[in-house]
């Protein structure tokens, strides 16, 4: 969910996600990069894509299935 000054929190980092109505639901979908060994942050709103940034994939928690 977006706040109130249109941003995002996740894993202690802050993303401006313009366009999108106060406090509206968004889909996020992380996308690992290994080859670059980094994380793509998309951010999915009314079917669209409305803001994406990367981010070194160190800076994550690491998940084991």
């Amino acid at each position: 969910m977006v706040n109130g000054y249109r941003k995002l929190s996740l894993f202690n980092h802050e993303i401006q996600v313009p366009r999108v109505p106060l406090r509206d639901e968004v889909e996020v979908h992380l996308v690992p990069d290994i080859e670059r060994d980094a994380l793509e942050i998309r951010i999915w709103w009314d079917n669209r894509i409305v803001q994406f940034v990367t981010y070194p994939l160190k800076e994550f928690p690491r998940v084991q299935f």
